[in-house]
């Protein structure tokens, strides 16, 4: 059974030094997929100051701390914003035209969260509001303010063997997965490689069909020091 329309707002993290390359892409295509401006929150982090403002009509929160993927998430449970259940996506995440009903189409009611896929997930995936609440504590012990690139290294480094920190790495509930039986567990493919950002990096792009969602990943051939978002 599907979600309730608008109980869902998706949620991209992001940060100073990608936001102007990578939020032109992402937005275009949420919107293509259905998704109203309103439903969409673009956490933009490493800023100076802590203010809502907005892109284009999509609202955008600058945020001085630089948590990863995991800067909503922490931006969410620090200041309870309301929402029942939100989707967390990096902003290196291209949706397909079929992303939002599919998003909208967990494997079972009222779950506490579901993954894009099997672990590793990057975090990819969709949480109730009241669980992120529960474990509001576990969030804030990783809210990083150092943007520092040392401390965005030992950040990165300690994302590496944490990675789906609140999905399978948080066990007290069950992590559900998205679309097991049209797709299979773990189904991605190459769609070769690109550079969807103008920035002269070629990026292999993998496409998630069980959510018409794909990634554009910089770290293809091997762990790069980018100190941001995109891992």
């Amino acid at each position: 059974m599907a979600l309730p329309e608008g109980s869902i707002r998706f949620c991209i993290s992001t940060c100073k030094k990608f936001a102007p390359h990578t939020i032109p892409v992402i937005i275009p295509s949420l919107l293509a997929a259905g998704i109203e401006p309103e439903e969409i929150l673009i956490v933009n982090g490493g800023q100076t100051a802590h203010t809502l403002t907005d892109c284009e009509g999509v609202p955008m929160l600058l945020t001085q701390q630089n948590s990863f993927e995991y800067t909503p998430l922490i931006e969410i449970v620090e200041h309870s914003m309301e929402s029942e259940y939100w989707f967390l996506l990096h902003d290196t995440c291209i949706a397909g035209v079929a992303f939002k009903q599919l998003a909208y189409e967990p494997p079972v009611d009222a779950p506490e969260k579901v993954a894009m896929k099997y672990t590793p997930s990057m975090s990819i995936g969709l949480y109730r509001h009241d669980y992120l609440m529960q474990h509001r504590d576990r969030l804030m012990a990783i809210k990083n303010m150092d943007s520092s690139p040392e401390a965005l290294q030992q950040w990165k480094q300690w994302g590496v063997p944490n990675e789906d920190y609140m999905l399978w790495k948080l066990q007290d509930a069950h992590c559900h997965v998205y679309h097991l039986d049209s797709h299979g567990p773990d189904e991605w493919n190459c769609q070769g490689h690109a550079d969807p950002y103008g920035t002269g990096s070629q990026r292999r792009i993998e496409y998630f069909p069980q959510l018409d969602l794909s990634k554009a990943k910089s770290n293809w051939q091997g762990v790069q020091p980018h100190l941001c978002i995109d891992i």
